[in-house]
């Protein structure tokens, strides 16, 4: 949502997007579904999931 607020400064200063400025924008929401917008999904959960599997590897090798 932060990189559409600043899509409407960018405009408002005069500039062209992807012209005179690239932006890019995180966490993929619908609302920024626009060429002008590069966006970057995180899977949080599987991140998450995929840290905690790690850890407890981690914690089962030192422990043995």
């Amino acid at each position: 949502m932060t990189a559409l607020g600043a899509m409407r400064a960018i405009r408002e200063a005069g500039l062209r997007i992807p012209d005179d400025i690239a932006l890019v924008g995180l966490d993929d929401v619908p609302a920024a579904a626009t060429p002008l917008l590069t966006t970057v999904r995180q899977p949080i959960r599987e991140s998450g999931v995929l840290a905690s599997q790690v850890l407890i590897g981690l914690l089962n090798t030192t422990v043995e």
